[in-house]
């Protein structure tokens, strides 16, 4: 990856371009690159972003959102030994899958679980031991099939920021013994755009569920009583469907979704998910909105000139399903 796709070059790039120095600008840029990423990739599927999920469901789910599990909440508690001095301490976990190619760039993120309890550490040199670390649901033979989980570390009334990453999905416990220095925050939100165009596939039968409408479902079984192994599925939102009949038993789901780019974060090691090849997208957007904040003339053509390279890429890597691109690349 380029040394210059990456969260903190992008933000030093851009805050010079437009002669910002102080820290409140700064923090506008890093608003300006997420809005923009986030901007470029709604409601539309970039094939780069296609991503295979599971999801466990168990006897009486009907209604399933497609988005990552979230886990509970952790255990904490107080360990001597370490260098956490800094009074209350919380952590919350999420779920990080891996396709099949194991890399960063093309994971995807849960959403954080809720705060465990808290511990508030009275003396110097003290650790925290965690326990009650959730593990991913479904069965361990469907894709994705690599699963690590991520903990994130708040003191006192600060931020939650990544402290530890635990590659597995079987370990409950670890200890963390120092004060993290990571600015990575958990996830605001899903990361799951909408599904994709594949049907749900109950991995152990090896049946494709049928897509319908839930009108039609309706029509056949108003009260919606019929249990058993599901056979049909109806899109009810971006990101949730309705199954049926209402399974009676546990099966593992697996579908295809796209995704949203990881928040960019003022970061040298955490890779950008958004396409390198939209970094001539992501410039235009920066410009109309660098030119948008200082009220400058020629704001509405660089919107238009904004809107058109999103357009272009779209065609492009629409048709190489994000192989050999030839969208030019001016950074």
């Amino acid at each position: 990856m380029s040394s210059t796709f990456n969260g903190s070059a992008l933000q030093t790039r851009y805050a010079q371009k437009y002669g910002f120095s102080d820290s409140t600008s700064l923090i506008r840029v890093l608003e300006w690159l997420n809005d923009v990423q986030v901007d470029i990739c709604a409601n539309y599927g970039w094939p780069n972003l296609k991503f295979r999920m599971k999801k466990q469901v168990v006897s009486g789910d009907q209604e399933v959102d497609i988005s990552p599990q979230i886990p509970s909440a952790a255990t904490i508690a107080l360990l001597a030994g370490g260098s956490i001095t800094a009074g209350a301490v919380y952590v919350k976990v999420t779920f990080l899958l891996f396709d099949e190619t194991g890399l960063e760039v093309n994971s995807l993120e849960s959403e954080p679980s809720v705060a465990s309890n808290t511990v508030t550490t009275a003396a110097a040199d003290l650790s925290i031991t965690i326990t009650n670390l959730d593990l991913y649901d479904g069965s361990a033979t469907v894709k994705p099939t690599v699963i690590h989980r991520r903990i994130y570390l708040k003191l006192g009334t600060g931020n939650y920021y990544l402290a530890k990453t635990i590659t597995d999905n079987t370990t409950t416990t670890t200890t963390i013994t120092t004060v993290t220095t990571s600015v990575v925050e958990p996830p605001e939100y899903s990361l799951v755009s909408l599904m994709a165009e594949e049907d749900v596939i109950i991995e152990s039968s090896g049946i494709s569920l049928v897509q319908s409408k839930l009108d039609d479902i309706l029509k056949s079984d108003p009260a919606l009583s019929s249990t058993g192994l599901p056979q049909n599925y109806s899109r009810i939102s971006p990101t949730k469907i309705f199954l049926y009949p209402r399974p009676s038993s546990t099966y593992t789901l697996t579908y295809w979704i796209y995704k949203i780019p990881c928040r960019i974060f003022v970061d040298t090691d955490r890779p950008i998910q958004l396409h390198y090849a939209l970094k001539e997208v992501l410039d235009a957007g920066m410009t109309w909105k660098g030119y948008e904040y200082k009220d400058s003339d020629g704001q509405e053509s660089k919107r238009i000139n904004y809107e058109n390279r999103k357009k272009e890429a779209k065609g492009i890597i629409g048709r190489t399903g994000a192989q050999a691109l030839t969208v030019k690349v001016v950074f």
